[in-house]
């Protein structure tokens, strides 16, 4: 077995043991329609203020009002299903709930792109180039691919925590099935890697529920 398979592995009796329960299919399907009108009707979007400012830093928080807010409403509810359902989550896990689609934050992100690239998800696995950053239905695509990666960039940029930086750019080495390496960046030397990878399981899993 890869190293990359034995870390899902791994990471998935993590998920057992903390008894994150799998939503039922109706519930998955409640949530993606859910999403699919906020899409459309942003003003719908309800965001849970105090549970941000709880869980961010001053810099973090200042990302955090950069988004749009269906990304904001969709961020609060993957960090209160953490909160429900990871009885010993971290500050630094829910803050990387918070903020892992920040990255998606420096262009428009329209309502038919974002339907889009959700569907081709499913079926397409192109990989584009991660810079430079396009607009436009090639953007979208880009920034669905690799907006874990520019997130990531965007808080150690600000001066946000390495750890949660560290956990929302690992939650893309998860989706790819391969192991993250935290070695090239010098600011996350000093984190625990078992820790993120954990996290950005439980993030990724939560993520697809919402």
């Amino acid at each position: 077995m890869s190293n990359s398979h034995a870390q899902i592995k791994t990471l998935t009796q993590v998920d057992r043991d903390h008894q994150l329960a799998y939503l039922p299919r109706h519930q998955r399907w409640y949530n993606r329609i859910r999403r699919g009108l906020l899409a459309f009707l942003p003003w719908l979007a309800v965001v849970d203020d105090g549970l941000v400012q709880d869980y961010l830093t001053q810099h973090e928080y200042a990302l955090f009002a950069s988004m749009d807010v269906r990304d904001q409403q969709h961020a609060c509810w993957v960090a209160t299903a953490l909160l429900r359902y990871v009885s010993d989550a971290s500050e630094e896990l829910i803050a990387a709930a918070l903020l892992h689609d920040v990255g998606k934050a420096d262009v428009p992100f329209w309502p038919l792109e974002r339907i889009f690239v959700h569907v081709v998800a499913g079926v397409y696995r192109y990989q584009p180039a991660i810079t430079p950053k396009h607009r436009g239905w090639r953007g979208a695509w880009q920034r669905k691919c690799h907006h874990e990666l520019y997130g990531a960039q965007m808080i150690r940029q600000i001066g946000g925590r390495a750890q949660v930086a560290a956990i929302i750019e690992a939650t893309r080495h998860v989706a790819l099935q391969r192991p993250y390496d935290v070695t090239s960046h010098v600011v996350t030397s000093h984190v625990d890697i078992s820790e993120i990878d954990r996290a950005a399981y439980l993030l990724k899993h939560v993520d697809q529920c919402f």
